[in-house]
């Protein structure tokens, strides 16, 4: 089965939230077109591409990186594992982490370990199986 014969689930943190879908409505394209656009692709015309941006502002639209991730089979997630014990270094580097991150369009997860020494991560899913991680 291929990413795009899966069934889409909404994502609550989105819920109410305008989609791709509701961006070609208002601006009377395709949800193709209006991914071209998103994409920067040159095979969209001046004017259709400022309809389309238009139609995004008004909208305050947010591309979903959830769905970013199912096209293009990376997560777009790194990940922070540490323990308790310098909590007050770790602030200041997991800042500098995200404002480097970020920019690029990856989303830092954090997972604390307990100060008195390494365990087995309690992992309620297989992250690297569900979340298409690489590394």
């Amino acid at each position: 089965m291929t990413a795009a014969n899966v069934p889409s689930q909404p994502d609550p943190a989105r819920q109410g939230e305008p989609t791709i879908e509701d961006v070609a409505a208002a601006a009377g394209v395709s949800i193709r077109t209006v991914s071209r656009v998103l994409n920067k692709s040159p095979k969209v015309n001046a004017q259709t591409r400022e309809r389309i941006e238009a139609a995004i502002a008004a909208l305050r639209f947010r591309p979903s990186l959830r769905a970013r991730a199912l096209a293009m089979r990376r997560s777009f997630l790194i990940g922070l594992i540490h323990n308790d014990r310098n909590a007050l270094v770790l602030d200041s580097i997991q800042r500098g982490i995200v404002s480097v991150t970020a920019a690029q369009g990856y989303e830092l997860i954090v997972h604390s370990t307990p100060p008195e020494g390494p365990r087995p991560l309690p992992m309620p899913w297989p992250l690297p199986a569900v979340r298409g991680w690489t590394g």
